[in-house]
Protein backbone atom coordinates (compact mmCIF):
# COMPACT_ATOMS: atom_id res chain seq x y z
CA UNK A 1 0.00 0.00 0.00
CA UNK A 2 3.11 2.32 0.54
CA UNK A 3 3.67 2.38 -3.56
CA UNK A 4 0.04 2.34 -4.06
CA UNK A 5 0.08 6.47 -1.63
CA UNK A 6 3.68 7.50 -3.96
CA UNK A 7 1.74 6.37 -7.25
CA UNK A 8 -1.36 8.15 -6.37
CA UNK A 9 0.71 11.51 -6.21
CA UNK A 10 2.48 10.76 -9.14
CA UNK A 11 -1.38 10.34 -11.33
CA UNK A 12 -2.16 13.69 -9.64
CA UNK A 13 1.25 15.17 -11.27
CA UNK A 14 0.28 13.17 -14.35
CA UNK A 15 -3.75 14.19 -14.82
CA UNK A 16 -2.51 17.99 -13.59
CA UNK A 17 -0.19 18.15 -17.08
CA UNK A 18 -2.27 16.28 -19.23
CA UNK A 19 -4.98 18.99 -18.34
CA UNK A 20 -3.39 22.00 -19.16
CA UNK A 21 -2.77 20.68 -22.56
CA UNK A 22 -6.29 19.54 -22.69
CA UNK A 23 -7.32 22.77 -21.72
CA UNK A 24 -5.80 24.76 -24.09
CA UNK A 25 -6.20 22.49 -26.98
CA UNK A 26 -10.21 23.09 -26.15
CA UNK A 27 -10.51 26.60 -25.49
CA UNK A 28 -8.14 28.18 -27.81
CA UNK A 29 -9.09 28.48 -31.41
CA UNK A 30 -12.38 26.74 -31.98
CA UNK A 31 -13.28 28.38 -34.52
CA UNK A 32 -11.51 30.62 -37.61
CA UNK A 33 -13.30 32.77 -39.22
CA UNK A 34 -12.76 34.07 -43.23
CA UNK A 35 -14.57 37.18 -43.65
CA UNK A 36 -14.95 38.13 -47.84
CA UNK A 37 -15.28 42.40 -47.76
CA UNK A 38 -14.90 42.83 -51.11
CA UNK A 39 -17.01 41.99 -54.64
CA UNK A 40 -14.72 43.56 -56.85
CA UNK A 41 -12.42 40.73 -57.11
CA UNK A 42 -10.06 40.54 -59.49
CA UNK A 43 -9.35 37.13 -61.97
CA UNK A 44 -6.58 34.78 -60.26
CA UNK A 45 -6.41 32.39 -57.63
CA UNK A 46 -7.26 32.99 -53.57
CA UNK A 47 -4.74 30.81 -51.60
CA UNK A 48 -6.34 29.85 -48.17
CA UNK A 49 -3.72 28.60 -45.47
CA UNK A 50 -5.84 26.81 -42.81
CA UNK A 51 -3.96 24.85 -40.00
CA UNK A 52 -0.66 23.65 -41.97
CA UNK A 53 -2.37 23.01 -45.28
CA UNK A 54 -2.93 25.44 -48.42
CA UNK A 55 -5.89 25.58 -50.62
CA UNK A 56 -6.28 27.34 -54.06
CA UNK A 57 -9.58 28.54 -54.88
CA UNK A 58 -9.91 29.81 -58.26
CA UNK A 59 -11.86 33.34 -58.22
CA UNK A 60 -13.29 35.76 -60.92
CA UNK A 61 -13.88 39.32 -61.06
CA UNK A 62 -17.30 38.51 -61.75
CA UNK A 63 -17.92 36.36 -58.79
CA UNK A 64 -20.50 37.56 -56.23
CA UNK A 65 -19.54 37.28 -52.82
CA UNK A 66 -22.01 34.42 -52.62
CA UNK A 67 -20.17 32.64 -55.46
CA UNK A 68 -17.24 32.50 -53.43
CA UNK A 69 -18.40 31.13 -50.20
CA UNK A 70 -19.99 28.86 -52.44
CA UNK A 71 -16.20 28.07 -53.71
CA UNK A 72 -15.16 27.83 -50.44
CA UNK A 73 -17.00 25.67 -48.96
CA UNK A 74 -16.96 23.32 -51.94
CA UNK A 75 -13.42 22.20 -50.84
CA UNK A 76 -12.14 19.70 -48.81
CA UNK A 77 -10.12 21.16 -45.95
CA UNK A 78 -7.67 18.49 -43.42
CA UNK A 79 -8.60 18.31 -39.64
CA UNK A 80 -11.51 21.23 -40.35
CA UNK A 81 -14.70 21.57 -41.94
CA UNK A 82 -15.80 25.03 -43.29
CA UNK A 83 -19.42 26.19 -43.09
CA UNK A 84 -21.20 29.49 -43.92
CA UNK A 85 -21.44 31.58 -40.90
CA UNK A 86 -23.58 34.55 -42.99
CA UNK A 87 -24.10 36.14 -45.98
CA UNK A 88 -20.04 37.51 -45.98
CA UNK A 89 -18.34 35.02 -44.11
CA UNK A 90 -17.05 31.26 -43.49
CA UNK A 91 -16.27 29.69 -40.28
CA UNK A 92 -13.59 26.98 -40.04
CA UNK A 93 -14.41 24.61 -37.10
CA UNK A 94 -11.44 22.65 -35.23
CA UNK A 95 -11.09 20.58 -31.86
CA UNK A 96 -7.46 22.24 -32.32
CA UNK A 97 -5.29 24.88 -32.42
CA UNK A 98 -5.60 26.59 -36.09
CA UNK A 99 -3.84 29.50 -38.13
CA UNK A 100 -6.05 30.65 -41.26
CA UNK A 101 -4.03 33.46 -43.37
CA UNK A 102 -5.03 34.62 -46.70
CA UNK A 103 -2.34 35.02 -49.56
CA UNK A 104 -3.84 37.44 -52.26
CA UNK A 105 -3.43 40.77 -52.05
CA UNK A 106 -5.16 41.88 -55.01
CA UNK A 107 -8.73 39.99 -54.16
CA UNK A 108 -10.00 42.44 -51.58
CA UNK A 109 -10.19 39.06 -49.16
CA UNK A 110 -9.64 39.51 -45.88
CA UNK A 111 -10.19 37.59 -42.44
CA UNK A 112 -11.25 38.12 -39.12
CA UNK A 113 -9.16 35.66 -36.08
CA UNK A 114 -11.86 34.59 -33.03
CA UNK A 115 -10.57 32.57 -30.34
CA UNK A 116 -10.36 31.91 -26.85
CA UNK A 117 -6.93 31.88 -25.46
CA UNK A 118 -7.48 34.08 -23.12
CA UNK A 119 -9.59 31.64 -21.03
CA UNK A 120 -6.74 29.00 -21.00
CA UNK A 121 -5.53 28.47 -17.68
CA UNK A 122 -1.77 29.61 -18.68
CA UNK A 123 -3.40 32.57 -20.43
CA UNK A 124 -4.90 33.63 -17.18
CA UNK A 125 -2.05 32.56 -14.82
CA UNK A 126 1.38 33.97 -17.00
CA UNK A 127 -0.15 36.10 -19.06
CA UNK A 128 1.96 39.43 -19.18
CA UNK A 129 4.77 38.48 -17.18
CA UNK A 130 7.68 39.06 -18.98
CA UNK A 131 12.09 39.43 -17.55
CA UNK A 132 13.94 40.64 -20.43
CA UNK A 133 13.40 38.49 -23.92
CA UNK A 134 11.98 35.80 -22.07
CA UNK A 135 7.86 35.81 -21.81
CA UNK A 136 6.59 33.27 -19.63
CA UNK A 137 3.53 32.67 -21.14
CA UNK A 138 4.69 32.28 -24.61
CA UNK A 139 7.33 30.14 -23.31
CA UNK A 140 4.48 27.82 -21.06
CA UNK A 141 2.81 27.22 -24.24
CA UNK A 142 6.20 25.85 -25.90
CA UNK A 143 7.05 23.75 -22.96
CA UNK A 144 3.87 21.98 -22.14
CA UNK A 145 2.48 21.63 -25.05
CA UNK A 146 5.16 19.54 -26.26
CA UNK A 147 4.19 15.84 -28.34
CA UNK A 148 5.35 13.17 -28.26
CA UNK A 149 7.67 13.63 -30.66
CA UNK A 150 9.69 16.04 -28.76
CA UNK A 151 12.95 14.92 -27.30
CA UNK A 152 12.31 17.79 -24.54
CA UNK A 153 8.68 16.99 -23.20
CA UNK A 154 8.19 16.76 -19.51
CA UNK A 155 8.25 13.51 -18.36
CA UNK A 156 7.58 11.81 -14.86
CA UNK A 157 8.51 9.35 -12.63
CA UNK A 158 9.18 7.74 -9.63
CA UNK A 159 12.23 8.58 -7.44
CA UNK A 160 14.92 10.28 -8.83
CA UNK A 161 15.64 9.47 -12.22
CA UNK A 162 19.19 10.44 -12.68
CA UNK A 163 19.29 9.52 -16.71
CA UNK A 164 16.94 12.51 -16.97
CA UNK A 165 19.39 15.37 -16.39
CA UNK A 166 19.15 17.60 -19.52
CA UNK A 167 15.60 17.64 -20.56
CA UNK A 168 12.59 18.65 -18.22
CA UNK A 169 11.63 15.62 -15.76
CA UNK A 170 9.18 15.51 -12.85
CA UNK A 171 10.85 13.09 -9.76
CA UNK A 172 8.25 12.29 -7.29
CA UNK A 173 9.93 10.60 -4.59
CA UNK A 174 8.95 10.07 -0.65
CA UNK A 175 11.14 11.69 1.86
CA UNK A 176 9.66 10.84 4.82
CA UNK A 177 6.94 8.87 6.50
CA UNK A 178 6.05 9.75 10.42
CA UNK A 179 3.51 9.17 12.82
CA UNK A 180 -0.07 10.33 12.31
CA UNK A 181 -1.79 12.16 14.75
CA UNK A 182 -5.46 10.63 14.08
CA UNK A 183 -4.14 6.68 15.35
CA UNK A 184 -6.30 5.48 17.86
CA UNK A 185 -4.99 3.97 20.79
CA UNK A 186 -2.14 2.02 20.54
CA UNK A 187 -1.34 3.35 17.12
CA UNK A 188 -1.85 0.85 14.13
CA UNK A 189 -5.70 -0.65 14.98
CA UNK A 190 -6.27 -4.30 13.23
CA UNK A 191 -9.70 -5.70 12.66
CA UNK A 192 -12.47 -5.47 10.11
CA UNK A 193 -12.68 -1.95 8.15
CA UNK A 194 -14.93 -0.82 5.39
CA UNK A 195 -12.84 -0.10 2.29
CA UNK A 196 -13.57 2.74 -0.39
CA UNK A 197 -15.57 0.14 -2.60
CA UNK A 198 -17.92 -0.44 0.40
CA UNK A 199 -15.78 -4.11 0.92
CA UNK A 200 -15.42 -5.39 4.20
CA UNK A 201 -11.46 -6.43 4.90
CA UNK A 202 -9.32 -7.16 7.48
CA UNK A 203 -6.65 -5.02 7.48
CA UNK A 204 -4.24 -2.76 9.80
CA UNK A 205 -5.37 0.85 9.68
CA UNK A 206 -2.21 2.94 9.63
CA UNK A 207 -2.52 6.98 9.79
CA UNK A 208 1.16 8.46 8.89
CA UNK A 209 2.16 11.89 8.13
CA UNK A 210 3.88 11.51 4.39
CA UNK A 211 6.66 14.30 2.78
CA UNK A 212 6.45 14.03 -0.86
CA UNK A 213 8.80 15.74 -3.02
CA UNK A 214 8.02 16.94 -6.93
CA UNK A 215 11.16 17.57 -8.12
CA UNK A 216 11.36 19.84 -11.41
CA UNK A 217 14.67 19.12 -13.00
CA UNK A 218 15.96 20.65 -16.25
CA UNK A 219 19.46 22.05 -17.25
CA UNK A 220 17.95 25.30 -18.65
CA UNK A 221 17.10 27.47 -14.94
CA UNK A 222 14.37 29.35 -16.62
CA UNK A 223 12.77 26.28 -17.94
CA UNK A 224 12.71 24.81 -14.38
CA UNK A 225 11.18 27.65 -12.55
CA UNK A 226 8.51 28.13 -15.44
CA UNK A 227 7.10 24.34 -14.78
CA UNK A 228 7.61 24.78 -11.01
CA UNK A 229 5.46 27.64 -10.77
CA UNK A 230 3.19 26.02 -12.94
CA UNK A 231 2.93 22.56 -11.37
CA UNK A 232 2.44 24.60 -7.72
CA UNK A 233 -0.61 26.78 -9.23
CA UNK A 234 -2.07 23.80 -10.60
CA UNK A 235 -2.13 22.16 -7.00
CA UNK A 236 -3.22 25.16 -5.61
CA UNK A 237 -6.36 25.63 -8.22
CA UNK A 238 -7.06 22.07 -7.07
CA UNK A 239 -6.64 22.31 -3.50
CA UNK A 240 -10.74 21.21 -2.76
CA UNK A 241 -10.09 18.30 -4.43
CA UNK A 242 -6.99 17.51 -3.07
CA UNK A 243 -8.14 18.67 0.39
CA UNK A 244 -10.49 15.96 0.26
CA UNK A 245 -7.99 12.97 -0.61
CA UNK A 246 -6.30 13.43 2.51
CA UNK A 247 -6.77 13.64 5.98
CA UNK A 248 -4.33 17.02 5.78
CA UNK A 249 -2.90 18.22 3.18
CA UNK A 250 -0.16 21.55 2.94
CA UNK A 251 2.76 22.50 0.42
CA UNK A 252 5.96 24.23 0.39
CA UNK A 253 8.45 25.18 -1.85
CA UNK A 254 12.33 25.51 -2.43
CA UNK A 255 14.67 25.95 -4.95
CA UNK A 256 18.03 23.53 -5.34
CA UNK A 257 21.06 23.50 -7.55
CA UNK A 258 23.27 20.49 -7.71
CA UNK A 259 26.00 18.90 -9.78
CA UNK A 260 27.02 15.30 -9.75
CA UNK A 261 28.35 13.21 -12.98
CA UNK A 262 28.09 16.03 -15.59
CA UNK A 263 29.73 19.46 -15.65
CA UNK A 264 26.37 21.62 -16.14
CA UNK A 265 24.80 21.94 -13.08
CA UNK A 266 21.27 20.56 -12.29
CA UNK A 267 18.24 23.37 -11.52
CA UNK A 268 15.64 21.99 -9.54
CA UNK A 269 12.62 23.09 -8.14
CA UNK A 270 10.79 21.04 -5.14
CA UNK A 271 7.34 21.34 -4.58
CA UNK A 272 6.74 19.45 -0.94
CA UNK A 273 3.75 17.90 -0.37
CA UNK A 274 2.92 17.58 3.65
CA UNK A 275 -0.36 14.72 3.91
CA UNK A 276 -1.70 12.98 6.50
CA UNK A 277 -3.55 9.83 4.98
CA UNK A 278 -4.96 6.41 5.67
CA UNK A 279 -3.28 3.10 4.84
CA UNK A 280 -4.75 -0.09 4.72
CA UNK A 281 -2.29 -3.23 5.42
CA UNK A 282 -3.78 -6.64 4.54
CA UNK A 283 -3.43 -8.75 8.04
CA UNK A 284 -1.20 -11.85 7.78
CA UNK A 285 -2.62 -13.02 10.98
CA UNK A 286 -5.48 -15.34 9.86
CA UNK A 287 -5.44 -18.84 9.86
CA UNK A 288 -5.25 -19.61 5.75
CA UNK A 289 -2.16 -17.38 5.22
CA UNK A 290 -0.25 -19.12 8.57
CA UNK A 291 -0.67 -22.57 7.73
CA UNK A 292 1.69 -21.34 4.33
CA UNK A 293 4.23 -20.69 6.69
CA UNK A 294 6.76 -23.10 8.18
CA UNK A 295 8.58 -21.59 11.51
CA UNK A 296 12.09 -23.15 12.44
CA UNK A 297 12.36 -21.93 15.97
CA UNK A 298 15.48 -23.31 18.37
CA UNK A 299 15.71 -23.39 21.77
CA UNK A 300 17.80 -20.33 23.13
CA UNK A 301 18.56 -21.87 26.45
Amino acid sequence: MVLIKILRIKKIIDSLLELVSKDYNDLKTSYKNLQITSEALNDGNLTLTVGVSQYIISVLATDSISNIITKILAQTYIGYTATINDTDSVDFATTGTAILSINNLITGVDYLVSDREEDTFLYRLLNGNVDGDYNFYEQSKNIFLRDDLSSRKISTSLMFNKNKNEAPHIHIREAIRSKGNSNGIGGVIGGYHEMLDDSISDVYRDVKKGGYEVLVTSSNALETVLIGEVIYSLLIGAWETLADQFITFDMSVKELVFQYDSATPLYAKSISLDVQQENFIPSIMTEEFLNKISFNLESLD
